[in-house]
């Protein structure tokens, strides 16, 4: 269970806020996204939480900066009809990936104003206040509302599952590889467990790697590696050059 907040309406231009002028008579008009409303009353956040969001959220959209095709959001609103408005039956999934999405910064996801698309694949990070809504109804609306191809399910405490939607479009669970990862077709790639300290919390992170088995990193981790590596370069150009003067010295002096 993701998104908290005070009833804060969506600041958008009036090219995306617009409905257009005509509608069909008798049909319900869906409302715009200025009439959108941020959710209110969700369980807070703890901070491992939030950090998992933030560090599957950063690594998802640095390994896919370069597709504009590609949209990752985490703690937004997925709205896919009117009614969501009246009986707040859905929250706002903790991540989920649409492809064929331009990736434009959203204050929600709104299916009808996306052209029908719905999330390709959902992650929820499991509590106690929020397990069994992410296991029953949050569930069943991704399954058979809103058809999310790939839902996976991950508990800080050191537990990870994957659904995958069969050929009936209902899920079965996807079964772990060889060395305990779940494949993600969507993404190309697989989610697995880390146990590691970051941000002074050691927990079981849920990462991503590539097919190769390499972790994807975030933008941040990412640039650490490269100065690292440019550090390393530098020491072994360092210690090359020292060496070919004690060679000098050691030839001169014969």
């Amino acid at each position: 269970m993701a998104y908290h907040g005070h009833m804060v309406q969506a600041q958008r231009s009036a090219s995306e806020t617009s409905e257009p002028d005509e509608w069909p008579a008798g049909v319900p008009r869906p409302p715009s996204e200025a009439e959108l409303l941020m959710l209110e009353d969700e369980p807070l956040e703890t901070d491992s939480h939030m950090t998992q969001v933030s560090l599957l959220r950063d690594s998802l959209r640095h390994a896919m900066r370069d597709r504009p095709d590609v949209f990752v959001g985490a703690n937004i609103p997925v709205y896919f009809s009117d009614l969501q408005l009246k009986n707040r039956d859905f929250r706002a999934p903790d991540l989920f990936v649409v492809l064929g999405a331009e990736p434009r910064p959203r204050n929600f996801w709104v299916v009808w104003r996306e052209g029908g698309k719905s999330p390709d694949l959902v992650v929820e990070v499991l509590s106690e206040s929020t397990e069994k809504v992410d296991r029953t109804s949050k569930r069943r609306i991704y399954e058979q509302v809103l058809k999310v191809r790939e839902y996976f399910l991950h508990d800080l405490a050191g537990s990870l599952e994957g659904l995958r939607l069969g050929p009936d479009q209902r899920y079965v669970p996807i079964a772990p590889e060889p060395d305990g990862r779940l494949r993600s077709d969507v993404l190309d790639m697989h989610f697995g467990l880390v146990r590691a300290e970051i941000d002074g919390h050691e927990e079981s992170w849920l990462r991503a790697f590539r097919p190769g088995g390499a972790i994807v990193p975030t933008a941040a981790e990412a640039e650490r590696e490269r100065a690292e590596a440019e550090r390393e370069r530098a020491n072994e150009l360092a210690r090359e050059l020292e060496a070919l003067r004690a060679r000098l010295a050691t030839l001169e002096g014969r």
